[in-house]
């Protein structure tokens, strides 16, 4: 007579509970080493990208969290790919520190759609709270899962799993219309079409990744409701087969852990600190005090996008027409009391306009002659404010 269960040998029919220490199968084992391997891999990744923030010095914290975190979740991963499903507190564990991360995510690119539409209030008022209110329900219902165990026959069909994979679902949508509007918005950023292009693509990775890893988790945990009962146990879903079951928990957990952390590993880069911060202090005028010694004013919410400076006393074209809007509504912040005593621009005149962030413009000026300038890239984010960076060396217009 077979048995279901844990604890009953090597005879039971519960295919869950087989892994390369306890109850061994082979195939069980197969599927736990290959994932321990891949998982390993991975966290060697990290760490190397960990070491490059600080080699870079790179100045978003939230960047560091985001990885260490990571590599912590990868290291519980593996103890879980290594006991199998023996230990359901290890599982709850990885999922929280999954969604821990996922909200850091959120929480950068949320921010930065605050700030292109110009409502910095809301990050205080609405972004922030509301992430903290979600974190505290991902806590509850985790710890909740933790106390709340059974055996491997019936642990499946416990609500936790499902309660964790909506809220990952219902977060990467809100994520996935942020990194829309940003996109929408990047269409109207006055820089070469490779850049508009390599931020999209990037941000449209990270989006496709958590989208698909979402996607895969609910649907698997719905189905696990659905079609579970306790008399059958969770292993009748896959046929009581071990073949069945290993595939399918494999393709699980790469979708769900690996996927979303290799995306991250690929758009994700540091900027140097030091060369940014000095491009910042020459291009805008600013001195190491934060005071501005140009006459030069900053358009308060786009700093994550550009940067560029026209003297006033640059001879204009009849022509000309300076692109004072980066996106569709004039967005400007009050005058500072740098600029409190600057003329008014008139005739051939140009305002002096800066926009603070990577990309800035060598204001070199001949005098009689006309402006000759070179247009600097250096640490160009390509994933809003806080992601991907693609270091181009110059590129040099008149």
């Amino acid at each position: 007579m077979l048995f279901h269960g844990k604890d009953y040998g090597n005879d039971t029919i519960d295919v869950i509970n087989k892994n390369c220490f306890s109850q061994y199968d082979i195939l069980a084992c197969l599927r736990s080493v290959l994932l321990t391997t891949t998982a390993s891999i991975t966290i060697v990744f990290i760490i190397c990208k960990i070491y490059k923030y600080h080699i870079f010095k790179h100045k978003q914290i939230q960047h560091y969290a985001i990885f260490y975190i990571n590599a912590t979740e990868l290291l519980v991963c593996v103890s879980s790919f290594l006991t199998g499903h023996i230990y359901p507190q290890l599982k709850f564990s990885v999922n929280f520190l999954k969604l821990l991360k996922l909200s850091i995510i959120c929480q950068l690119h949320w921010s930065s759609s605050a700030r292109a539409h110009n409502k910095e209030n809301i990050i205080q008022q609405a972004i922030n709270p509301g992430l903290c209110l979600y974190m505290i329900y991902c806590t509850t219902v985790a710890l909740m899962g933790m106390v709340d165990i059974g055996t491997t026959w019936n642990e499946c069909l416990k609500p936790y799993w499902l309660m964790l994979s909506v809220a990952d679902f219902v977060a990467v949508q809100c994520f996935a219309v942020a990194a829309v509007y940003i996109t929408h918005k990047t269409n109207w950023l006055p820089i070469l079409e490779t850049f508009k292009q390599a931020q999209k693509r990037d941000l449209m990775t990270v989006v496709v990744a958590y989208e698909l890893s979402s996607f895969f988790t609910v649907s698997f945990d719905v189905l696990m409701r659905i079609v579970g009962t306790e008399e059958k146990g969770c292993s009748a879903i896959f046929g009581y087969s071990q073949f069945f079951y290993s595939v399918t928990e494999f393709v699980y957990n790469v979708a769900k852990y690996l996927l979303p952390t290799w995306a991250i590993l690929i758009v994700f880069q540091p900027v140097e600190d030091n060369s940014i911060m000095s491009d910042t202090a020459i291009s805008t005028g600013q001195s190491i005090d934060g005071t501005l010694t140009s006459n030069c004013r900053s358009v308060r919410g786009f700093h994550q996008y550009h940067r560029m400076c026209v003297p006033s006393s640059v001879q204009a074209p009849d022509n000309f027409r300076p692109s004072h809007y980066l996106y569709p509504s004039p967005i400007e912040s009050p005058p500072s009391p740098s600029n409190s005593n600057s003329s008014v621009v008139s005739g051939h005149q140009v305002e002096p306009i800066c926009y603070t962030n990577r990309i800035s413009l060598n204001c070199n000026q001949v005098e009689n002659q006309p402006y000759e300038g070179k247009f600097m890239q250096r640490g160009l984010t390509t994933i809003s404010e806080e992601s991907n960076v693609n270091v181009i060396d110059s590129v040099e217009r008149v």
